[in-house]
């Protein structure tokens, strides 16, 4: 996460901060599941699901800079 917080905000990428987020969804998902924490599944899938949109995006943007 701190490779990608430096690409924000050292490197200037707005890409830096969708994969910091991803990476901190994914944790943060991992440490719920496996401390069996009682967050409903509910919010665990979507916030699931928006680190993979922001990934997405992140990913996308990278191709696009290196055309």
């Amino acid at each position: 996460m701190a490779v990608s917080l430096l690409i924000a905000v050292r490197k200037k990428k707005e890409y830096g901060w969708g994969l910091a987020f991803t990476y901190a969804v994914y944790v943060s998902y991992d440490t719920a599941r496996f401390m069996s924490m009682s967050v409903p599944l509910d919010i665990m899938y979507l916030a699931f699901f928006a680190a993979t949109l922001s990934v997405l995006w992140a990913v996308c943007a990278i191709y696009k800079e290196g055309s």
